[in-house]
């Protein structure tokens, strides 16, 4: 994992034992587990739309000037606590997020066997809501981040690499 300093506090804070509990149901948990990927052209996001709405929409971003990396970060943006019956803090928001990141790796390399990703988790620091999402990493793209993650100096940021076997 790779994090800037903000990032590494929050995963370092100590969590009292009722700290570390979430309340959620057996569908909020398949959902944030288990979403819907979708393959449109060189892209996966998460997504209940037909495939051809998504090209469209693909197509779209395009025209507008951004690449596939941004059309996916955009496409797999999820807030962790919109999956959780009751709120958490951040500090176990983001524990949640990279176990959750882990699990869309597995499924991932069965789904795309050749495919290396990225997984992003950030925390704004003014309102902080857990977000979670992914890119695939290509070549011929930029990275959805900057190499210094110092520079996000208003909210806490980190990643993970797959495909790095």
């Amino acid at each position: 994992m790779v994090a800037n300093r903000a990032m590494k506090k929050l995963l370092e804070t100590k969590l009292a034992p009722e700290e570390q509990k979430i309340i959620l149901s057996i569908g909020e948990l398949q959902e944030l587990l288990f979403p819907p990927f979708k393959f449109v052209g060189d892209c996966t996001i998460l997504a209940d739309e037909p495939l051809e709405i998504l090209r469209r929409g693909l197509e779209l971003y395009k025209k507008d000037g951004y690449d596939h990396t941004w059309y996916e970060a955009g496409g797999t943006k999820r807030y962790i606590n919109d999956f959780l019956s009751v709120p958490v803090r951040p500090e176990l928001g983001v524990r949640i997020a990279f176990l959750v990141a882990q699990t869309w790796a597995m499924q991932l390399k069965v789904l795309d066997a050749d495919g290396k990703y990225c997984f992003i988790v950030s925390c704004d620091n003014d309102e902080p809501m857990v977000i979670l999402r992914f890119h695939k990493i290509r070549l011929n793209e930029p990275r959805f981040l900057c190499d210094d993650l110092e520079g996000y100096e208003s909210e806490a940021i980190g990643y993970i690499e797959t495909g790095e076997d």
